[in-house]
């Protein structure tokens, strides 16, 4: 039940636990605490989700199953207080019929909230009216001791990052559990909004692609803004509808080239979902629109409902409509023949993406043979980051072939740590704060921080 969280072969080096506790309330946890931190017992948090630490054997500390109340969703200040157990899908069938929503990217409605937005990536997804969604948390410290941040940790009843005070929310943001145990945190939460659209341009330049998203994100005029190859789009479509067309296209992928699309599609599908009121609204889809034909991209997006309906419903479900709880996928239990671990993901500016984005297609094709490779990439920080995700296509229950897996995916790491890669990507790293320059002290003053809080290292032992 508890494994080691969604990476599986990964974590081979981890140890099973010895036990697992369930505890019902913060009492309990602070109790468990103070004797693991006297007996130096290693603990790791579970809820349901990406858990990204791996096991070095201790305790399992399952916030989930018991603890999953919604304690609060104040509309006036806009915000909602849940524990960690309380999923995606719940909290977001809870605040549509008040007329808002939560923003928790592609993550599947059945994760926990907590474990999506604030421990892992989802937090970093977040631009425009999406933007820094965590308001505050309220954790136990590895010594028993309770902290809340904020505007509640000075006693008030109301939650707010409080500009007058230190913000200590990213002690535990994304921090996965390393530096404390999260057992509330509170959200903010977004009205609905009079009318909601969506635009997609289709391109066939990465570049242009790219640089559209870059631009309707740093006018923040849009929720969200990503770049879909059409590999990943013709996967979404035949994942969620099922039938023949999903071996249909892996087919198909294993014909061309990383960089090629079929006679019909563009290389590369620009989205941005809008909303607000209709005249705000109306007027960002115009330049929004404008922008693509400014960029050498057609506005196709009439063409892609017809074309990918799949892909189509996903869209408007999740990013429109803003209805994730009911979204099911119809082919998931062939995602072993796909095998998304093979998975690659680098964050950087701008510049340097879109020239690693065409030297990496290219090595993955030329050096190792891979030629079923999807992406997709979206901005975070209104523009500043440009996250990329690779994924490629192996038999993950097959033992040959996942080891070689593991030997690419060693390659890869080693060709980003020569002297080379370093100087054609200054600014691109593989885990950028364990290979922070020390003369900069990230590293450094990270470790310090954690061992004043855990000197007797039970929340990090890895």
């Amino acid at each position: 039940m508890y494994r080691a969280g969604a990476w599986g072969p990964w974590f081979s080096r981890s140890i099973l636990p010895h036990g697992a506790v369930r505890p019902k309330n913060v009492e309990e946890i602070q109790e468990i605490l103070k004797i693991a931190n006297r007996d130096k017992i290693p603990i790791v948090p579970f809820s349901t989700g990406f858990e990204q630490t791996s096991w070095q054997g201790g305790l399992v500390l399952d916030t989930y199953s018991r603890m999953n109340k919604i304690h609060q969703i104040d509309t006036d200040s806009g915000y909602a207080l849940v524990e960690p157990g309380v999923t995606c899908g719940r909290l977001l069938e809870e605040l549509r019929p008040l007329g808002y929503w939560i923003p928790f990217g592609s993550f599947p409605p059945t994760f926990s909230m907590v474990t999506t937005l604030v421990c892992n990536s989802a937090y970093t997804n977040s631009m425009g009216r999406e933007d820094d969604p965590l308001i505050g948390v309220e954790a136990v410290l590895p010594s028993g001791e309770l902290l809340r941040t904020g505007t509640a940790g000075l006693g008030f009843d109301w939650w707010c990052v409080g500009r007058a005070l230190r913000d200590l929310r990213l002690l535990f943001s994304p921090s996965n559990g390393t530096t404390g145990i999260i057992t509330k945190a509170a959200l903010r939460i977004i009205p609905l909004g009079e009318t909601q659209a969506i635009v997609i341009g289709g391109f066939n330049n990465f570049n242009n692609a790219v640089n559209w998203t870059n631009m309707v994100t740093r006018e923040m005029m849009v929720n969200t803004a990503m770049v879909w190859s059409y590999r990943w789009a013709h996967w979404q479509n035949w994942a969620h509808l099922g039938g023949k067309g999903y071996f249909d296209y892996v087919n198909q992928m294993l014909n061309l080239k990383p960089w090629e699309s079929p006679k019909g599609f563009y290389n590369n599908y620009a989205f941005a979902s809008i909303s607000g009121y209709k005249e705000q609204v109306n007027g960002n889809v115009k330049t929004c629109e404008r922008l693509v034909k400014q960029l050498d991209g057609d506005i196709v997006t009439n063409k892609f409902k017809e074309q990918l309906p799949g892909c189509w419903e996903k869209w408007q479900h999740n990013f429109v409509e803003h209805k994730n709880a009911g979204m099911t996928q119809k082919l998931s239990h062939v995602y072993g023949v796909d095998g998304s671990e093979a998975s690659f993901i680098v964050e950087t500016n701008i510049r340097d993406c879109k020239k690693f984005h065409h030297s990496f297609l290219r090595l993955l094709y030329k050096k190792y043979g891979i030629r079923a490779v999807r992406y997709y990439t979206r901005q975070h920080d209104h523009g500043r980051i440009t996250f990329m995700r690779y994924v490629w296509m192996h038999d993950k229950y097959d033992k040959e072939t996942l080891n070689r897996e593991l030997a690419v995916q060693n390659q890869i790491s080693q060709w980003m740590n020569t002297q080379e890669f370093k100087e054609e990507f200054p600014n691109i790293r593989k885990f950028p704060e364990a290979n922070a320059p020390p003369k900069y002290n990230l590293a450094k003053l990270w470790n310090s921080i954690e061992r004043l809080i855990d000197p007797n290292n039970i929340m990090h032992p890895a």
